[in-house]
């Protein structure tokens, strides 16, 4: 039986976007705060368990000594995050150029 992964929604592009722009692994939090009010808090971590499952980003629970408390899961985009995001910019530039 042969897997189909779904297209990323808009929100979801919106946080592969954050991801690639900031050129580091991520926690929730902090792309949330990186989306300048774009991405809910309460929302982030819906959008990232489906890009994961998706495919489109990885994640990473760092443990430790340098890590007190509970592991939090660090995300990072992945190819196929980075080719669904041009993908997408170019959707939306060829949708711009069609005539109405």
């Amino acid at each position: 039986m042969r897997s189909e992964r779904s297209w990323p929604s808009r929100k979801e592009i919106e946080v592969l976007k954050i991801l690639q722009r900031v050129g580091k692994p991520m926690i929730g939090m902090d792309i949330a705060k990186s989306s300048g009010g774009v991405i809910d808090r309460a929302a982030v971590y819906v959008y990232l368990g489906r890009l994961r499952v998706k495919g489109f980003v990885t994640v990473k629970r760092l443990e430790g000594a340098d890590y007190p408390g509970r592991p939090q899961p660090i995300y990072r985009i992945n190819g196929l995050g980075r080719k669904a995001i041009a993908a997408a910019d170019f959707m939306r530039s060829a949708a711009s150029t069609m005539p109405a």
